[in-house]
């Protein structure tokens, strides 16, 4: 039988940790079943086509309504879901549209800049800024910016953001290996949903003129060869992305570069680019120069 003594402590103790709840969710990656890891290969395998690439393609998928950061992985052949993790987005829901809606962007985005922080601030250790407003946001009019993949320091809670994808500390500690300058597509969708096949869906198999999409004028397209070569299509976007390396007279590696297009489909020209975004490829980090360049045209058959 217990001592009064020892009863009362034990109740203490009970009292204590019903008034200190645990985390709201747990840290690290999660398991996930088998359904949803179908629904998400599923997913990838209708938005991304890879036509080339040495290593397999990793991504990252946001699903809002999940409130689920994804790292896929695309050999060109499945997608595979690597790991994920429980992320909060935008407290309102849809899509951006002006500044201060707090409600996260959809579409195709790419990391233009990593913040670290040592101070502990409400926005965690560190930060990747995403380049929205992108071609499309800004077509479509629209507004804010500031939108970012970060940490936190407070009690993560599902849609409580003023618009960015926001994770755990220590969950992002884990991310951010995954993550990189211009080289890592960041997919952002309301939900899981399929996208019906359209007339004007790209054929991916069409190699030949995606390339002249994504080379700068002049290059023979002929003499490149293509580390990696890739089309997303989400949230109504299309974005082609290209790392290549020349071919030299003997065979040597020439000139190297990155390069991305963004995609406009109209019923009478097909495809045009509405804008390439393009830069050499150097020892030193650079951040991508968006040009407008004149529309190249593809005419579907």
């Amino acid at each position: 039988m217990r001592s009064p003594r020892l009863a009362a402590a034990v109740s203490f103790f009970l009292f204590v940790a019903l008034l200190c709840p645990g985390p709201a969710h747990s840290v690290g990656p999660i398991p996930m079943d088998k359904a949803l890891a179908d629904a998400v290969a599923s997913f990838v395998a209708d938005a991304v086509s890879v036509m080339a690439t040495k290593e397999p393609l990793r991504l990252i998928l946001v699903v809002k309504d999940r409130q689920r950061l994804f790292v896929v992985e695309h050999d060109g052949r499945r997608p595979r879901v690597h790991v994920q993790y429980i992320c909060a987005t935008g407290e309102n829901r849809g899509n951006k549209k002006v500044r201060g809606d707090e409600k996260t962007p959809e579409g195709v985005y790419f990391i233009t800049q990593v913040y670290a922080d040592s101070k502990v601030t409400v926005f965690g250790r560190r930060a990747f800024h995403l380049d929205y407003p992108n071609y499309f946001d800004q077509e479509a009019k629209r507004g804010g910016d500031g939108i970012f993949i970060h940490g936190t320091n407070r009690e993560l809670r599902s849609n409580s953001t003023n618009g960015c994808v926001t994770l755990d500390n220590r969950d992002l500690d884990e991310l951010a290996r995954y993550l990189a300058r211009d080289e890592v597509p960041v997919i952002i969708v309301p939900q899981l949903t399929r996208a019906k096949k359209r007339v004007e869906d790209y054929d991916a198999n069409q190699i030949g003129p995606v390339k002249a999409f994504l080379l700068p004028d002049g290059v023979d397209r002929e003499q490149m060869d293509f580390d990696t070569l890739y089309m997303v299509r989400a949230s109504g976007q299309t974005v082609a992305v290209s790392e290549f390396s020349g071919i030299g007279k003997d065979g040597d590696k020439g000139m190297r570069g990155y390069s991305r297009s963004y995609l406009q489909y109209a019923p009478t020209s097909g495809w045009v680019t509405a804008q390439w975004v393009w830069h050499p490829a150097t020892k030193q980090v650079q951040t991508a120069t968006a040009v407008n360049a004149a529309p190249r045209r593809f005419i579907l058959f």
